[in-house]
């Protein structure tokens, strides 16, 4: 009988282009909407119906709500089948619903950038703001040992660098906003070939593979629209047995951060990052906690790269 529900479930185009769409992107109501191009309460009604037969899951964070398909149930077997007919459907629209869906994400992006470039030169002042005396940098450099290179992703205007270099004989800086990569190169002249800045998305690293000794991701995955697929590359570009230090948010409920600071994500659960970086490919080597200003807490996880790539 509950195969029969789903599939009733399942009846419907507007539903199976939602499955389709789902099974590969995690979306808000609204962007499901843009992709579709169809109003928020058929919308709406199609993704309840979906939820109510654990097709779909709901994550919360905060007023937002984001929709992916269900995984690790009774369903996948069937929607694994599914979007391998639809994969092959010679009807063009649900390739086109996932270009545009990855459209959107591109809009999520160029967002957070424009958010960066128009904040840049506050920058500084802002995170003071959060950390107070909480020292970020000396909590990354305590579990940073003296190595020949490191990243530092999503380096922003470049104040952590000049403590990596003092660590690391080269350190990579990358960023995706311009004018941040700017202001960096301004501030860490200096230090010459040493430091090289490079534009990139974290999703989508212009790093070569097992290219660093260490990866830092300071205060970055909460801007992050897929923080796995950043994992993943950290993974890629560290070399096996390396180190990936990431420094975030706990999960909090605090709207006006969102808001004030371009957040994707109101922070992450200790378990949740664990699990993507487990997944990425990292050992879990230790967490800490460090409270901060407004009742919030920072959070450094230290990961090391399995000597076995994937």
């Amino acid at each position: 009988m509950e195969l029969i529900k789903s599939l009733k479930a399942l009846g419907d185009d507007t539903r199976l282009r939602i499955v389709n769409i789902l099974s590969q992107y995690e979306l808000q109501v609204n962007e499901i909407v843009d992709v579709l191009d169809m109003g928020q309460p058929r919308i709406s009604r199609h993704l309840k119906i979906l939820a109510d037969h654990d097709l779909l899951t709901a994550r919360r964070d905060g007023l937002w709500a984001y929709y992916s398909v269900a995984r690790g149930n009774g369903h996948s077997a069937l929607i694994d089948t599914i979007i391998q007919h639809l994969s092959a459907d010679p009807d063009p629209h649900y390739r086109n619903d996932l270009n545009r869906a990855a459209q959107v994400l591109d809009e999520r992006k160029n967002r957070t950038r424009s958010f960066f470039n128009t904040i840049a030169g506050e920058w500084e002042d802002l995170k003071k703001n959060i950390f107070g005396d909480f020292d970020i940098v000396r909590a990354i450099l305590d579990e940073l040992p003296a190595i020949t290179s490191v990243a530092d992703l999503g380096c922003g205007t470049g104040d952590l660098i000049p403590a990596l270099r003092d660590r690391a004989s080269c350190v990579i800086g990358v960023d995706s906003s311009p004018a941040m990569i700017e202001l960096a190169r301004k501030k860490l002249s200096a230090l010459g070939d040493a430091v090289d800045l490079r534009l990139g998305e974290l999703e989508h690293l212009p790093i070569g593979n097992g290219e660093v000794d260490a990866v830092i991701i300071n205060m970055v995955l909460h801007h992050v629209s897929q923080p796995p697929a950043a994992l993943r590359e950290a993974y890629r570009i560290v070399k096996r047995g390396g180190l990936c230090i990431i420094t975030d948010f706990e999960k909090h409920a605090d709207e006006h951060v969102r808001q004030a600071y371009g957040d994707r994500w109101l922070g992450f659960d200790r378990e949740q990052i664990s699990s993507w970086s487990k997944d990425a490919g990292f050992v879990v080597e230790k967490t800490n906690r460090f409270p901060v200003r407004g009742g919030l807490s920072i959070q450094c996880f230290v990961n090391r790269s399995n000597v076995v790539s994937n």
